[in-house]
């Protein structure tokens, strides 16, 4: 069971501030394996926490194992 996809983003809602929260706020994250199995998980850290979810982590996990939770922490 590979992941086959991991995503993030910051939700957005019509009601969210538009102030500095932005930068640091809640972030959510998909994985999706090969399987069509999905996970959610919430995080913080914002727009950067995106980033970085979407670039190295994404990077680093595509194609890993998702049933080696430990390892992959």
């Amino acid at each position: 069971m590979k992941i086959k996809d991991l995503r993030a983003i910051v939700p957005v809602e019509a009601e969210s501030p538009q102030d500095w929260r932005g930068w640091f706020a809640q972030i959510l994250v998909m994985v999706e394996t090969e399987d069509g199995l999905r996970g959610y998980g919430m995080g913080g850290g914002g727009q950067a926490g995106t980033h970085v979810v979407n670039t190295a982590l994404r990077h680093e996990l595509i194609g890993a194992d998702a049933r080696a939770v430990e390892e992959l922490w």
